[in-house]
């Protein structure tokens, strides 16, 4: 048996959530980090700072922890790419979001620069 995981680390809220998922998909196949690893050809700390939500995994990481331990990768992939475009969010210094990514409704667009902003949010928020 080994030793109990440490909480997740993440202070963004995406991350977290994607940390947090990552851990329920290798805790329901009852697999070790030794065990996915030897499946993944990922070595066991990249899986477990994978989980551990310190930073942003690789979608090849991710990829390989959905699929070995059964999970639906697209919901994997939504949950990495959320966290994909928090994580390039411009911050302070303090760590703070220098600017919220505007989620513009279609409606409120009257201007070419309007629907310019939103169609690039929209493509960088998908990857």
């Amino acid at each position: 048996m080994g030793r109990r995981e440490n909480p997740v680390a993440a202070s963004e809220p995406a991350l977290r959530r994607l940390a947090c998922w990552l851990r329920e998909q290798r805790d329901r196949a009852k697999l070790t980090y030794r065990q996915l690893a030897d499946r993944t050809n990922f070595h066991p700390t990249t899986l477990q700072r994978a989980a551990g939500g310190r930073s942003l995994p690789s979608w090849e990481v991710t990829e390989a922890i959905a699929r070995e331990c059964g999970a639906d990768l697209r919901t994997a992939r939504r949950k990495w790419t959320q966290a994909n475009y928090w994580a390039h969010v411009p911050r302070t210094s303090g760590g703070q979001c220098r600017r919220a990514p505007r989620r513009l409704n279609p409606e409120h667009v009257d201007s070419f620069a309007d629907l310019r902003r939103a169609m690039h949010e929209m493509r960088r928020k998908a990857d």
